[in-house]
């Protein structure tokens, strides 16, 4: 009798616990007591960016936290990045959905015409002059490049191809205030490559005798297929964009680009480039990177170096790749390149009477590099 009355309470057990998860899936969001929402739904603090001159701010109303629609959303993880591929952006990411202009000499404070009925703005940025704010426009499928006129306070779309925010900031302003330099995606680009859950073969890797000592890197690509999702994802048209007459112009053919700036004159524009051969061990921004500086009609004009993969960087916190890095143009000269090199080879225990190097080279860049500090 014990045994079974056991034996009963145990089956009556096991259909409760059923019956409580199939009651369960009819169960939809709950509405938490008000006392709870206001305090999840209080607006963040306002944020503020002002102008060169002191004379505009623009106000900034950050969103609070994630929708569940946004939530949602696909992610694929390739390379240590986090990207939305409907977006071909990040997929992760701080927004703004209130924007407004105060005049700060007045205390007037003014709406912005012609935002995006939804906005989600990112990548703020003004202008050289301080004329004009422009930013990147998450859409649920593509992201738009926008412009805000400061003196009449109205705003408009200015891109005729979606941006690709993959690899880096999307944009940047030139030096006259008028002309733009955007990432977009290539025209003709077809579908996604479709993900091959099937392996043709073994994912061999190789040491080949050497130390190679890395740290241990979440979101890795995995397999020739992440490999050809990355790349389609990470290729990019440069396009030059001119306010003034209101049209997009095609730099060059297209490249894995993750760094583009215009020289402070607005002759050469510095571009930095991911290619393959990609790796299973590192993130992207370890991979082969190609340094060139292009004229405003897309042509290289000076390949500064071309990277190898950064796969054994000597461990400890102040451990660089060994060779050039951190190229940029310098602020204070029309078209000059600066760039660090190593003296240790990246090395922090090696013992050098300098750590670092660090070279210029003005353009044309046919002369040899000068040693700055």
């Amino acid at each position: 009798m014990t045994k079974r009355f056991t034996f009963g309470l145990f089956l009556w057990l096991i259909n409760a616990c059923f019956s409580a998860v199939y009651a369960q899936d009819d169960i939809a969001y709950q509405t938490p007591p008000a006392s709870i929402a206001d305090i999840i739904d209080a607006p963040a603090n306002t944020q503020v960016s002002i102008d060169t001159r002191g004379q505009y701010v623009l106000l900034m109303q950050p969103a609070q936290m994630p929708t569940i629609e946004e939530l949602s959303q696909p992610e694929l993880r390739l390379a240590g990045l986090r990207i939305n591929p409907q977006t071909n952006g990040p997929s992760r990411g701080f927004t703004i959905i209130g924007l407004k202009l105060k005049n700060l000499s007045t205390g007037q404070e003014t709406n912005i015409e012609g935002l995006p009925a939804k906005l989600a703005a990112s990548g703020i940025r003004w202008s050289p002059n301080d004329s004009r704010i422009a930013f990147v426009q998450t859409e649920t499928d593509h992201l738009d490049l926008y412009v805000i006129e400061v003196a009449s306070a109205k705003a408009q779309k200015v891109n005729q191809s979606a941006l690709n925010g993959v690899l880096g900031t999307a944009y940047d302003w030139v030096a006259d205030s008028q002309t733009l330099l955007a990432l977009t995606i290539p025209d003709g680009r077809g579908s996604m490559p479709v993900p091959n859950r099937v392996p043709n073969g073994p994912v061999v890797q190789e040491n080949l005798g050497k130390k190679a000592p890395a740290r241990t890197f979440q979101d890795l690509l995995k397999n020739p297929s992440d490999e050809a999702i990355f790349e389609y994802l990470g290729t990019s048209q440069l396009c030059k964009i001119d306010l003034k007459n209101k049209k997009e112009y095609k730099l060059g053919a297209p490249a894995m680009y993750n760094y583009i700036s215009p020289s402070p004159d607005a002759q050469y524009i510095l571009v930095k480039s991911l290619h393959r051969p990609f790796s299973y061990l590192v993130t992207a921004d370890r991979f082969p990177l190609r340094v060139d500086v292009l004229d405003f009609d897309g042509k290289v004009v000076h390949q500064q170096v071309d990277l190898p993969l950064f796969d054994n960087i000597p461990s400890g916190f102040d451990a660089v790749a060994a060779g050039q890095r951190g190229h940029l143009w310098r602020a204070d000269a029309a078209a000059t390149l600066v760039w660090v090199e190593a003296q240790d080879e990246g090395n922090p225990k090696k013992e050098v009477a300098f750590r670092d190097k660090v070279w210029m080279l003005k353009a044309p860049f046919k002369a040899q590099p000068e040693l700055l500090a």
